[in-house]
């Protein structure tokens, strides 16, 4: 089997590709919004997302969560179960886990 040019790249040359051909100006929007990378930030937030994996059936499937309809962000968004990090997580593993759950 004949392996594609990406997997043979080293995790090195994958970054100093992504770093060499990122231009903030050049992403263009899909999303409707203004701001781009880098613009205006603001203060960071703790958060944290899991990427759930199940197999069944002889296949590996990539679980996905949809907001409810009632939030006032991101309602009716297709997402990863995820959010923001509590007092009593002590690594973001534990911030995913426990959103998973709730």
């Amino acid at each position: 089997m004949k392996k594609n040019k990406i997997s043979t790249l080293t995790e090195a040359q994958i970054k100093e590709f992504l770093r060499h051909n990122y231009k903030v100006d050049s992403i263009p929007s899909t999303d409707g919004y203004v701001g781009r990378p880098g613009a205006n930030l603001q203060e960071l937030k703790c958060a944290a997302v899991l990427l759930p994996l199940t197999f069944y059936d002889d296949e590996w499937h990539l679980l996905f969560t949809r907001r409810t309809d009632t939030l006032n962000d991101h309602s009716g968004q297709v997402s990863f179960p995820g959010g923001q990090c509590d007092l009593e997580d002590e690594t973001p593993e534990d911030t995913a886990l426990r959103e998973a759950e709730e």
